[in-house]
């Protein structure tokens, strides 16, 4: 993306994984591949930028999850927890929307099961703040 190389160099870049791919049916081996050749790419144009990277939102519930979409989700967490990049921070910034049984928490929640409401977008802009600054 043109944006990587631009006239100022990047000092953090956060990359939030969307529930979208996951739902399409997309292997989990081609979600991680992606993110990690995006970070590769983040990395040759700002070799020094902080890359934040976070997990997807707990949705279990979500009506347009099947139970083999669930599994490529948790199998694209538990990629995901394992990176060990030059770098990289893996901010688990969605750990307090989850309710423990990998479902958006009801008080975070809009009410879809998907996207988190005022509280719960919150609870991940305070965790990549605190990442940023580690």
């Amino acid at each position: 993306a043109c944006w990587l190389k631009g006239k100022r160099e990047l000092t953090h870049v956060y990359l939030e994984v969307q529930v979208n791919d996951i739902i399409a049916g997309t292997a989990s081996a081609t979600i991680l591949a992606a993110l990690a050749t995006f970070r590769a790419n983040i990395r040759a144009a700002n070799p020094f930028a902080r890359i934040i990277q976070t997990l997807p939102t707990p949705c279990r519930d979500y009506s347009g999850m099947s139970a083999g979409d669930y599994t490529i989700w948790q199998e694209v967490v538990a990629g995901l927890l394992l990176v060990s990049e030059s770098n990289v921070i893996v901010c688990p910034a969605v750990a307090a929307l989850n309710d423990g049984t990998d479902r958006l928490a009801a008080s975070r929640d809009t009410g879809d099961h998907l996207h988190p409401n005022a509280t719960g977008s919150q609870d991940p802009a305070t965790d990549w703040y605190a990442a940023s600054l580690s």
